[in-house]
């Protein structure tokens, strides 16, 4: 009899939580549908060691064919910030040998609102660290036991179409193929076979023991429901009318745990309503691209960042001097809520709250730790919505049909058309620092 009165308990609290999880959110799927047989082994693991060794190496041609141009202006930031205090960044993956390990290490397209994307995962223990030039000690490392190195590939079905019938993607020449490598002769620009398809859009650690924690605080109040149950079954009245009252208070706080949660939730669903084809992982991706984005350009040169800003922001920021001696090593997101989300003066207003850990390091190379809350308000035209045939990093200038980056300049380098980003995807209104 107890048990079924824990059963119930745990099943009412399980539907308040999935109900005002998945209620009104829709996770789209783009066009792509496709899983595994994306990119072989070999070309992945050759694709994680250019990305991993140009932090070792400062050699960026390795990396200058096989990643977008917005990817290639963080590492070349990043590769200045290492420079100015005289560090190197190595990073060692371990990867496991075992049936799970290898069933994670696939690759696969990623369906999340926008098409092409494609995740490459190696799982194993990773090894961050950050090392001294001159006397080659270790300044900070940062183990993750069971961690996933991801490497999210882009695809442009237009660079592809123009590569595979020989054009060139910058100025519609044809191309010529040396050897592995498509080859302009008129503008000199040169992919290799595989970049013609896929390039590195983003890399980043995902910490599976984290991920593992937050399913067993799921599972803990129906733990608690069942292990009361059964005592109580072989007790006395009074034990059994106390595991009642226990069940009762498991349950009220497994639905004031889903009242909250479904607050946390409130902006995403305002957004989902708003545009229908919304992706949250798209979503979380950009905020993610922006932050960081800013954060390094803070380090050295604002202006880096200027094409996703708000104007009236850039103009406040330019004119302050550097916040402090330290630079950005590690910026690690750990929660992403978004608190409201509004129609104002022609714009979609996102105000987004994360839960950060920053770790800097300065030119005496001493090492500072700050977590707290990092305030940033998001904001596109108000007409603009997710558009699933549009790739996350590239559009084709509407003047001269050159494929342009969204995140770096925010112009044709071709033509000099400039476009206003807010139309096309999420840029900065306001950011503040850690609180």
């Amino acid at each position: 009899m107890m048990i079924y009165l824990a059963a119930g308990a745990f099943f009412i609290s399980l539907a308040s939580l999935l109900y005002v999880i998945f209620s009104d959110i829709k996770f789209k799927s783009g066009p792509s549908g496709e899983n595994g047989g994306i990119i072989d082994k070999e070309t992945r693991d050759r694709y994680v060691r250019n990305i991993t060794n140009v932090m070792k190496t400062f050699n960026m041609k390795t990396v200058e064919s096989t990643v977008t141009e917005f990817m290639y202006c963080f590492i070349d930031q990043t590769l200045a910030v290492l420079k100015k205090v005289g560090i190197r960044k190595e990073v060692d993956i371990i990867e496991s040998d075992t049936s799970q390990a290898n069933t994670a290490s696939l690759n696969l397209v990623v369906s999340d609102g926008k098409n092409n994307m494609a995740t490459a995962l190696v799982r194993g223990k990773i090894v961050e660290k950050y090392i001294d030039n001159v006397t080659d000690k270790v300044l900070y490392e940062k183990v993750t036991e069971d961690g996933h190195y991801i490497l999210e590939m882009l695809r442009s079905d237009y660079l592809e179409e123009r590569q595979n019938a020989n054009f060139c993607s910058n100025c519609g020449a044809p191309m010529s193929i040396e050897g592995d490598f498509y080859v302009c002769p008129n503008c000199g620009t040169k992919y290799t076979t595989e970049s013609a398809k896929w390039v590195v859009a983003n890399s980043y650690i995902y910490d599976s023991k984290a991920g593992n924690i937050q399913g067993f605080m799921f599972l803990l109040p129906a733990i608690i429901m069942f292990v009361v149950a059964f005592i109580a079954n072989f007790s006395s009245w009074k034990i059994k009318v106390l595991s009642i009252l226990i069940d009762l208070i498991v349950l009220g706080a497994a639905l004031c745990y889903s009242s909250w949660i479904s607050k946390q939730l409130s902006g995403i669903k305002k957004i989902s309503q708003y545009d229908k084809e919304f992706s949250r992982k798209s979503f979380e991706r950009r905020v993610g691209y922006l932050v960081r984005a800013y954060e390094r350009a803070k380090d050295l040169d604002i202006s880096k960042v200027r094409p996703f800003m708000e104007p009236s922001l850039y103009a406040r920021l330019k004119d302050q001097n550097k916040y402090d001696e330290f630079y950005m090593l590690d910026f690690q997101i750990l929660k992403l809520v978004v608190k409201d989300f509004v129609i104002k003066d022609d714009k979609q207003l996102a105000y987004v709250t994360l839960d950060v850990n920053k770790v800097t390091i300065n030119e005496k190379k001493k090492i500072k730790k700050k977590k707290g809350k990092y305030d940033v308000t998001l904001y596109r035209h108000k007409d603009t919505m997710t558009d699933v045939k549009l790739n996350p990093e590239v559009i084709t200038c509407e003047c001269c049909g050159r494929n342009m980056n969204l995140t770096v300049d925010g112009k044709c380098k071709s033509c000099g058309n400039t476009y206003d980003l807010s139309k096309y995807d999420w840029i900065i209104y306001d950011v503040s620092d850690i609180k």
